[in-house]
């Protein structure tokens, strides 16, 4: 560079500088303007899908169903509940106690629940269908809070008009001390 002229000195530092600059655009603020306008883009359909979130929360809450009254009547049964009383009474009140061939109870825990699942299985022989449909409405009758999970029914006897039937009946029930 000591042979050239001052002006041309200038001219080839300033065609280095907009060398300089080319580059420093070109591989610096080019990429990170357009990583800015990914991240902003990006940015905005996390809030749409944020305020969607949001917009189905309310519309859940709005239709789900308000469990406070199942709640207190399960608390307001009474200390003594128990499902296999309970469907022993309603067998005898219908008049299929002499046709229960077995049953058996068990409990199920629920995590973060105050409450028990309690189960019973319940067979029923040699029953007329008249009786076992007066048995499942007492079973089930509006705010006993008990629901049949399963049901299986077969034909039964010499002329086949009697059933056998297996019920799976559920309940929930506060656990003690709660």
């Amino acid at each position: 560079m000591g042979n050239l002229s001052y002006r041309e000195k200038m001219t080839v530092a300033g065609g280095g500088v907009l060398v300089l600059l080319f580059i420093l655009v070109q591989f610096i603020y080019l990429p990170a303007w357009d990583r800015r306008a990914d991240l902003e883009q990006a940015l905005a359909a996390e809030k749409n899908a944020l305020n969607r979130l949001r917009v189905l929360r309310e519309e859940y809450r709005s239709l789900a169903p308000d469990h406070s009254g199942a709640r207190d009547m399960i608390l307001n049964r009474g200390k003594g509940f128990t499902l296999f009383s309970f469907l022993d009474r309603k067998a005898a009140k219908s008049g299929v106690k002499g046709n229960i061939d077995y049953m058996k109870p068990h409990t199920r825990e629920q995590d973060n629940s105050p409450f028990t699942l309690s189960i019973v299985k319940l067979k029923l022989k040699q029953i007329v269908l008249r009786d076992f449909t007066r048995f499942i409405r007492e079973v089930e009758s509006p705010g006993s809070g008990i629901w049949i999970a399963s049901l299986s029914m077969n034909k039964s006897g010499k002329e086949k008009n009697l059933l056998e039937a297996t019920i799976e009946a559920h309940t929930l029930v506060a656990k003690e001390g709660k």
